[in-house]
Order: C-alpha cells, then structure tokens, then sequence
C-alpha cells in the first residue's frame, strides 16, 4: 500500500503540475502566442521555428493545433501556412521530455520554494506575475512528481505482479503499442505518456524496447485524441486538426516497422542510433521520443502538398468559415490608428448584413430563395468575426493611439459590443419564432415586428460606415422607445384574444426582444457620430 500511495502522489503531482504548466503558459502568452503565430507564418522555416517555441510553450500539441484552428478560421492565417507551425510543434513538446532524464533533485526543491515564497508574497494576485508563478510552480510540482514515481517504482522491481506484468507486454510488441496509445488517449498527451514512460524506465520497470514501442504507441493515441476532440469541427478547421491526425500516425507507421526490422533482423536503426548517441537507457528512451517528432516532422512537410490536396477534399471550406472571415482589418494596419479604425468599421458594417441574413431565413418574401440562410450558422460566423474585430481593437488599444484616436477606438470598442448583444437577440427572436407555433393571432403581429426590425438593420447596414445628418434623424426616429406601444399591443391582444400559454409566453418574448433589439440600433447610430463631431 505504500508503494501504490507514493506512486499515486508522484502521478497526482505530476498532472497537477502538467495542467499549472499548460494553463498558465497559455494564459500569459494567449493573444501574444497568436501574434508570433500570425507573423512567423510567412515563410516555412520561420513558421518551422514558430511551431517548435509554440511547442515548448503549451507543452501540448492538441493547445496549439487549436490555437491555429481558431485563426484560420478567422483567416489571420491560411491553411497551407499553417502546416509547419502544427508539425513542428510536436518537437516543441521534446523539451519537456529531455528534461525528465536530468537529475534535477536539488534545483527542483529549490523550484518549489521559490514558487512557495511568490505564493506567500502575494505575487501569484499581480496581473504582471500571475501566470509566471503558476508556471514555475507546475514545473516544481511536475519534476517533484516525477522524482515520487521514480522512488515509488523502485520496489516494483521485486514484486512478482510486475514481473508478469512486463513478461506479458514483452509477449507481443503489438500489446506495448496498445498500452502507449490507450494511456495517451487518457492523459491527452503523448509527452505525459513518454516522461511516465522514462521514469519506469530509470526504475528498471520497462526495458528500452517496450519503452519505445509504448512511447511509438502513445503518439498514435495523440492522434486519435486530436481526431476525437475534432469531431465536430467542419471546413479548414478540420483540415488542420485532421493534419495533426495524419502527422501523428504517419511517424508512428513509419518507426514501429522500423524497429521491428531492427529487433527482428540486427539491422541498426533507431535503437542502434540512440545507443550511439547515449548508453543511458533513459536518455535512449527520451531520445526516441525526439526521433519520432523529427521523423513525423520532416515526412509531412515533405508531402505536405498532396496531403493537403487530400484534407481539402475531404473537408472543404464551409459556408460559415467564409462569412466568418475578416475581409478588411489586417496586422500591420494597427501601425496607423485612423486606418485601424476605418477598416474595423468596416468590418462592423459586415455585421449589420448578418443580422438582415438572420431575419431574412424566416420572411415570407424570402420564401422562394433556395439560398436562404441558416440563421443559427449566420450567428455563429458573426460571434467569430465580432471576436476577430475585438481582439484586433484591444491589440490598437495597447499601442496606445492618443488624442482623437483614443476617443475613437473607445467608441467603435463600444459599438462592437453592441453589435454582438444585437447578434443574439435577432438569434433569439428568430429563434422564437422558428420554435414557436405562431397562430393566426399573433401572425399579423410577428410579421409586423420581424418588417420592422428588418427595415430599421438594413437602414443601419446601408448608412452604418457614414450616415448623413437626415439618415442620423430618421433612423433615431425609426428607434425612439417602443416600450408604450408594445405594452398596449400586449394589453390588447390579451384582452380581445384567447390566447393559450404558449402563445402568451411568445407574446411576451417576441416583444420584450423587439424591444431590445429597436434600443440597440439606436444605441448604435447615437455611437456613430464621429462623421458629425
């Protein structure tokens, strides 16, 4: 029981520190990691070299294959760009792995006391210190986890359970492959599976052959982790997700034959490559996990170009994706504040078009269109570019543009927000409507509201970059409060009218909503002053 408690605390420390790592790092370096990403891309060493930092960062090949999902999908990078950065990120995660082989004992504890001591001065409260505190002490707690394991698993050695344990993997090295990817699949990551891997192996548990084709093992379960969590994903983001699933499994396919060769036929290979670089069999096995990076790596970007022609068959772009795209704002545009500005407006005039395509999927008059929009993948594309235009005014922001510049990017800040409030409840009217069973009762009464909002947005849509001091006074005009007059609406339809529950209760949200939705437009045009100041 003592040697499963050590064992148990060396693993919960272990992951304990994993997770401090991963969160952390990507907390302190989230938008930052992005930006590097965005400009490393533009040629493929520098996207190669982008890819191992980003690595080594996350720690965690699945964090930056969906950090690259979420900017291609909103076209800060292109696909094909983006392929060095996903492949190259795996020899990233050999840092940690090479790590592992250190006796780091002493720098560890020290590691630990240090993080202890930011803890107790409150630093780990500073917004500045936070997360680089977090970090060194997931490392403290990751390399002090590592140490309990190694010292729990010394006894094994002796027990009859693990001599049968190791004599039935050792039975089929098809079996020490099943076991790596079934332990990545749980742990998420193939570098977690290959450090608890070194650590037995520095135990005597696991003998280097077994240890490689566990660690060769666990990098197919990285893949099928990747593919499971991108299950739902659709379009280029699924090409980049599945690109990670196909270089995973494609340096896995290539080495375990290769080391059946080796352990079958004495042909040297990668067993007889890293014994010659180290007679350690821990520093072997880290080295192997190095090899399988590289070799995934190198194939892929060999082939990078039939394979992509084969992951943009088999998933194209989606309608979504494209609307979802920013057409205007760009990175080096933030070098000059009132251009920022100008093509964020831009952007923002797109958003009004999304809200006339939400209400157009119900109207009558756009009955007969056989492109008629989905409304709710409409809405989700808006969220996506609203966030683009949002992340791209806060990155303004921190260059701290003076004066008029600042006043305005203040505003179109406050403006986007509206956007995105107005975003979601014309999905929540259509969404009422669509849901509901609108009766002739309240029939008149839908389609009223849903022509009115649609005349007051697309009023907005064609004035939004520059109204005119007429087009200002009818829009207010067309916006002022509606409050009394959807109270009587609601009164007299309540009162003249049987209506059932359901009906009563979509009374009460399809005008509550109009409601909100005619505040906001107005909210919008008194933020849209800048062309009058």
């Amino acid at each position: 029981m003592m040697i499963l408690a050590v064992i148990a605390a060396g693993l919960g420390l272990f992951f304990t520190g994993v997770k401090l790592i991963g969160s952390n790092l990507k907390q302190s370096s989230g938008r930052r990691l992005r930006a590097i990403i965005s400009r490393g891309t533009r040629n493929r060493v520098a996207a190669a070299g982008v890819g191992v930092v980003a690595g080594a960062i996350t720690q965690s090949t699945n964090a930056v294959t969906f950090i690259v999902v979420s900017m291609v999908s909103a076209g800060l990078i292109e696909a094909r760009q983006a392929i060095p950065v996903v492949v190259w990120a795996n020899v990233g995660t050999s840092v940690l792995v090479l790590l592992a082989t250190l006796d780091m004992h002493s720098a560890i504890l020290f590691l630990v006391a240090i993080a202890g001591l930011a803890h107790y001065l409150d630093l780990d409260r500073s917004a500045r210190w936070r997360h680089v505190v977090g970090a060194l002490l997931g490392l403290g707690l990751l390399f002090l986890g590592l140490d309990l394991l190694k010292q729990g698993a010394q006894p094994l050695r002796g027990l009859e359970i693990t001599r049968e344990f190791v004599a039935f993997s050792a039975q089929s090295h098809l079996i020490a492959v099943i076991i790596g990817t079934l332990l990545s699949l749980v742990a998420q990551s193939s570098a977690t599976v290959s450090i608890i891997a070194v650590a037995l192996v520095s135990s005597g548990i696991l003998g280097i052959e077994q240890t490689i084709l566990i660690i060769y093992g666990a990098g197919l379960g990285s893949g099928l982790s990747v593919w499971f969590l991108s299950s739902n994903l659709a379009g280029r983001q699924r090409q980049i997700a599945n690109l990670q699933v196909a270089c995973k499994a494609i340096g896995a396919l290539i080495l375990i034959p290769l080391i059946e060769i080796e352990l079958k036929f004495g042909v040297p290979l990668v067993l007889a490559l890293v014994r010659s670089v180290s007679a350690d069999p821990v520093a072997q096995a880290a080295y192997v996990y190095l090899v399988l990076q590289v070799v995934s790596a190198l194939a892929v970007t060999a082939f990078q170009g039939p394979l992509m022609a084969v992951l943009e068959r088999a998933s194209p772009p989606t309608r979504e994706e494209e609307l979802s795209r920013p057409r205007f704002i760009y990175e080096l545009a933030l070098d000059e504040p009132e251009t920022a500005l100008e093509l964020a407006e831009r952007e923002q005039s797109r958003l009004a078009r999304f809200l006339i395509d939400m209400l157009d999927s119900i109207r009558a008059e756009e009955a007969g269109r056989t492109d008629r929009p989905d409304y709710l993948a409409v809405h989700l594309a808006g969220r996506t570019l609203a966030a683009e235009i949002d992340g791209f005014l806060a990155e303004l922001m921190e260059r701290g543009p003076g004066g008029h510049a600042l006043e305005r990017t203040t505003r179109v800040q406050t403006r986007n927000q509206v956007l995105l409030d107005l975003l979601d409840t014309v999905r929540d009217l259509v969404q009422a409507i669509d849901a509901g069973t609108v009766g002739p009762s309240l029939g008149p009464l839908t389609h009223a509201i849903v022509e009115a909002l649609h005349t007051a947005l697309t009023s907005m849509g064609e004035d939004g970059e520059a109204y005119d001091e007429l087009g200002r006074e009818v829009l207010l005009a067309m916006t002022g409060d509606r409050s009394a007059a959807m109270e009587s609406v609601r009164r007299g339809l309540l009162e003249n009218r049987q209506l059932g529950r359901a009906e009563q209760d979509l009374l009460f949200s399809l005008t509550s909503l109009f409601e909100r939705g005619v505040w906001l437009i107005r909210r919008h045009v008194l933020l849209t002053v800048h062309n009058w100041a």
